[in-house]
């Protein structure tokens, strides 16, 4: 990666020419990436600007989140920022060589728009893509009188990390799948007592393997790890394209859908619909299987 050290932004927004007028205006965006969160700080006071770009560790304690801190000027609608000592944030696997960012409308949103190079999951090459950081809103709301009332993405991410850390203190239940999957599978539950902590689903076929990881709090799904392995040719067991989809649950709600491209779907489309209900029914056809006392979870007729 070439070491650049000056970035060069646009912002372009209603009233985007007044920020270099402006005193003392903040603006705050974030953006959830497979790795953890990204978050960009921004204070633009006539014409100077200054501001941190903070990678996040993804709940994973054992990486410590960096921040990193730059500077610059605005002249126009184009800001030009250099990064303290010439050290860019380490976006791996993504890389940061120069951006452009824009501050865009939609739905309703303010949109930090930022332009990177990555790997695409879908095509397994590098390409150049943006991504949308959102407005920092703090919370995911949920509905009234629900443990999870307000949730983070950080803090269901912290959980996810308990969890994983903690399994080999939980009991180990195996159930076999059968009519989820044309070569068969297998469910393995962990129980924190009574409760169920962790349920992951291996399904195998023909031409690839899936991997469906649910994670639980407090008898609530809080979140969903899919990852679907594809085969160079039938039952070989060789994987040559990988995809993964996280799905993030508050009060039985899907709140965050983050697909194989690293992008977030948005929440109005049909298909984000069918997911939420999909994941909710799995969960507890899982569920109550992990619980009962056969040994095997068929899977309903729709599904064959």
């Amino acid at each position: 990666m070439k070491n650049v050290s000056v970035i060069c932004l646009i912002s372009i927004f209603l009233g985007a020419g007044s920020l270099a007028r402006a005193q003392g205006v903040s603006r705050c965006f974030r953006a959830d990436w497979l790795q953890g969160e990204r978050t960009v700080n921004l204070t633009v006071d006539g014409g100077k600007v200054t501001g941190t770009f903070t990678v996040g560790n993804g709940g994973d304690d054992s990486r410590r989140a960096a921040t990193y801190d730059f500077g610059g000027t605005l002249k126009g609608n184009t800001l030009t920022v250099a990064f303290d000592g010439g050290r860019l944030p380490d976006v791996a696997p993504s890389e940061m060589k120069s951006l452009r960012w824009t501050l865009v409308k939609s739905g309703g949103k303010e949109l930090l728009r930022i332009k990177f190079s990555g790997k695409n999951y879908v095509t397994n090459k590098y390409e150049e893509h943006f991504a949308d950081f959102e407005s920092c809103d703090g919370v995911i709301p949920a509905s009234a009188g629900s443990p999870q009332d307000t949730i983070s993405i950080s803090s269901i991410r912290r959980r996810y990390a308990d969890i994983n850390k903690n399994l080999a203190q939980y009991k180990v239940v195996k159930k076999e799948l059968s009519g989820f999957s044309t070569e068969g599978g297998e469910l393995i539950a962990y129980f924190d007592g009574p409760g169920i902590a962790k349920i992951a689903a291996t399904y195998y076929g023909e031409t690839g393997r899936s991997l469906e990881e649910f994670y639980y709090w407090d008898g609530k799904l809080i979140f969903v790890f899919r990852k679907q392995d594809s085969y160079d040719k039938p039952m070989s067991g060789k994987v040559v394209k990988t995809r993964e989809n996280r799905f993030y649950f508050s009060n039985d709600e899907l709140v965050r859908w983050i697909n194989e491209n690293a992008k977030q779907v948005a929440t109005g489309n049909n298909e984000y619909r069918e997911m939420q209900t999909h994941y909710l029914d799995s969960s507890r056809r899982f569920t109550d299987g992990a619980r009962s006392q056969e040994t095997v979870i068929e899977a309903p007729e729709s599904h064959q």
